[in-house]
């Protein structure tokens, strides 16, 4: 049996080196500081950040990818996949934090308590927020409260996650 494998499959690795590369090119310097990987390759994802014409950065972006192909790529994807998944989380969390801003400010009372319920626990500061929200309001006013709800919002839901009430 032949055990060298096929050229579509040396083109899917390829594929899929390069594109880890291009996205430790979008990750931050800080970001890139706790990925798993030798300084000479930190160094040439720094350099090549710093490229900017067009067809130097498509050189450069090959470059990186046959490098990349002596490195040990599995863990760099599994820390790019770790935190993605973080990203993903935070997201969530934030659409999470709309959806109850919205029930709070057009329910009310009663919305509060199921809050409450959701995330075990008592939410004096929101309490205050929203009895401090009235329907006769400034628009403006009115926007600005609906921000401070949010993000009060969004602190409980986080803490209650950390302590998985929520």
């Amino acid at each position: 049996m032949n055990s060298k494998p096929s050229k579509s499959a040396k083109k899917r690795d390829a594929k899929s080196i390069q594109s880890l590369g291009e996205r430790l090119l979008e990750l931050t310097e800080q970001q890139l500081s706790g990925m798993p990987m030798d300084d000479d390759l930190r160094d040439l994802i720094m350099h090549s950040k710093s490229i900017r014409s067009n067809s130097a950065q498509r050189r450069q972006k090959m470059y990186l990818a046959k490098v990349m192909r002596n490195a040990d790529t599995e863990q760099l994807q599994a820390a790019v996949d770790a935190l993605d998944q973080g990203k993903n989380l935070e997201r969530q969390l934030f659409h999470r934090a709309e959806r109850w801003r919205d029930r709070l400010v057009s329910e009310g009372a009663p919305a509060l308590q199921e809050f409450n319920a959701a995330c075990n626990g008592d939410h004096p500061q929101l309490a205050r927020l929203l009895k401090d929200l009235r329907p006769n309001m400034p628009e403006a006013a009115r926007r600005q409260l609906s921000r401070q709800i949010f993000r009060q919002i969004h602190v409980d839901l986080a803490a209650a996650i950390q302590k998985s009430d929520c």
